[in-house]
């Protein structure tokens, strides 16, 4: 193909092509303040209208840190998500 286009691939190989990073989104949590979260939403084979979104802190910064710490909290507090819902841990006995 390069050698059919001639010019056109010269101006194809410079194309400094970078991929796009979605905009943080930001959350007000009412014990951490602000989080302000990278995404990747991902298509789901079997669906058209739903996708899988995840959302992440940068490692070392402060939304990191508050994410550690709320986690943390909810450790302590012995609550377990079942079912998309927060509830007590069930003890051990």
């Amino acid at each position: 193909m390069t050698l059919l286009m001639g010019g056109v691939a010269d101006l194809w190989n410079r194309f400094d092509v970078k991929p796009h990073a979605p905009d943080p989104k930001t959350f007000h949590h009412p014990d951490v303040g602000d989080l302000h979260l990278g995404y990747e939403s991902m298509s789901l084979e079997r669906s058209q209208k739903q996708r899988f979104v995840v959302f992440f802190a940068e490692p070392g910064s402060c939304d990191h840190d508050k994410l550690i710490l709320l986690d943390a909290e909810h450790d302590e507090l012995g609550l377990d998500v079942e079912e998309g819902r927060l509830s007590r841990r069930r003890s051990a006995d």
